[in-house]
């Protein structure tokens, strides 16, 4: 009779053993597809609402509401930012254009105001041009 620690490991040489870099990408996959069907939801629901700004990306409030004169630095501590890094680029996406902000131009004092409807994402460091 076969135990539970028995049992256990069959299952590791039964499905394989996966090394800890191929376990990184699998995650770093799934988060990926996660972002992009993310960002597709978001953009299908902002079709008819106007009134907020939309954050993909490690924020606690995801919607921030609109009001004239808000910019990308205010609606950032708004939608308050909470991963351990800083985004490689920021990208601000509106249905005719899309803008891509360096968040160093932010920390310098630049600014950038923002129109009802825009989608803010934060593309994180390791994320190249195809994983966007």
């Amino acid at each position: 009779m076969v135990g539970l620690a028995g049992v256990a490991t069959l299952l590791v040489f039964a499905t394989g053993c996966v090394s800890k870099s191929v376990s990184q990408v699998r995650v770093r996959e799934a988060y990926l597809a996660g972002q992009r069907d993310a960002m597709a939801s978001v953009l299908e629901q902002k079709s008819g609402q106007t009134n907020s700004v939309t954050f993909i990306g490690p924020v606690n409030h995801p919607v921030v509401p609109w009001s004239e004169g808000l910019t990308l630095a205010k609606a950032i501590l708004s939608a308050v930012y909470n991963s351990q890094t800083d985004p490689a680029m920021i990208i601000i996406r509106r249905p005719t254009e899309q803008i891509q902000v360096d968040p160093k131009r932010l920390l310098d004092g630049g600014d950038f105001p923002l129109k009802p409807g825009d989608v803010i994402q934060f593309q994180l460091p390791g994320m190249n041009q195809s994983q966007r």
